[in-house]
């Protein structure tokens, strides 16, 4: 085997070693790996301007003409109002692992939150915007939501925006 093919094993070797090391120590060490993926500065979302990068690394879910892209899936109406709903929503966050409250809006209808991936503690940015619909006499208050999920690392999430939207729409 000649010199060369043994300092790029090497090198491999010594690689593969240090990857190794990084996840063993991520794992009992979150905070290294949320020190090294940093979720950088909130920027807010207006759902009525809001555009989506092309990448596949995000997820929407909306009342049609809600915002001005299309969404990925239609948003439900709920049989309560919009402080109801946002209760109901609040008290579902607060089951989430690794999850953060980091922002809301001055009407308190639009939160932020930050929630990191089980594995690597990724951030994904996820906003939610509660909106309120006409009421009936007789049946009472309706509402609904906006929520765009959306990965800050990495061009595709297979499908966790996805499945982290659906899991909780399910469980309002």
């Amino acid at each position: 085997m000649s010199a060369r093919r043994i300092v790029t094993r090497m090198i491999i070797i010594l690689l593969s070693l240090v990857a190794l090391v990084v996840v063993i120590l991520g794992l009992g060490q979150v905070g290294l790996f949320e020190a090294i993926f940093r979720p950088g500065p909130l920027v807010p979302v207006d759902f009525t301007k809001l555009e989506r990068p092309a990448s596949p690394n995000t997820y929407l879910v909306a009342p049609d003409g809600f915002t001005p892209v299309k969404s990925d899936a239609e948003a439900p109406v709920h049989g309560m109002s919009a402080e109801k709903l946002k209760a109901n929503w609040e008290a579902l966050m607060a089951r989430q692992p690794s999850i953060e409250k980091v922002a809301e809006s001055p009407d308190g209808l639009q939160i932020d939150y930050i929630q990191r991936t089980k594995l690597m503690h990724y951030p994904d940015w996820i906003t939610v915007r509660f909106i309120p619909m006409p009421s009936d006499p007789e049946t009472g208050d309706y509402s609904t939501l906006a929520v765009y999920s959306r990965s800050v690392y990495g061009y595709s999430d297979m499908g966790a925006n996805k499945a982290r939207i659906t899991k909780w729409l399910g469980g309002l």
